[in-house]
């Protein structure tokens, strides 16, 4: 758990930093689209898995229209990130590697884009 709320911390320093018009606008427009009754990779062009346009879309309906949902949704992926890389490192049994990992990991979570989210979501998964 304190791993988790310190990978939250990291990545939460960036929450209300600058928009990013490309990767941001496309995740909101597909959830939009998807809020219509469109579907991804049929009604609109959608270069990754549909679990994106639908979970942003869920949210959009339960909380209303914000990016603050995108980028809170970033920062417990970036979380749970930390957390899949921690899983990962510690077979390793050198904790100060261990750790290195997971700071770089997350701090990189941190500052990275939106569209980095889809490289940490598999992770989390293949743990």
């Amino acid at each position: 758990m304190l791993l988790l709320a310190a990978g939250a911390l990291i990545s939460g320093f960036t929450i209300l930093r600058r928009i990013d018009p490309f990767d941001e606008g496309v995740v909101l427009e597909a959830a939009r689209r998807v809020m219509q009754g469109q579907l991804p990779h049929q009604d609109f062009l959608w270069a990754y898995g549909p679990a994106d346009p639908y979970l942003m879309a869920g949210l959009f309906k339960s909380f209303g229209v914000s990016l603050l949902d995108c980028r809170i949704l970033r920062v417990v992926s970036d979380a749970a990130s930390a957390l899949a890389v921690f899983i990962e490192a510690s077979c390793c049994r050198e904790p100060r590697r261990t750790m290195t990992a997971v700071v770089r990991t997350t701090i990189r979570a941190g500052w990275s884009g939106t569209l980095d989210r889809h490289c940490h979501t598999a992770l989390v998964l293949r743990v």
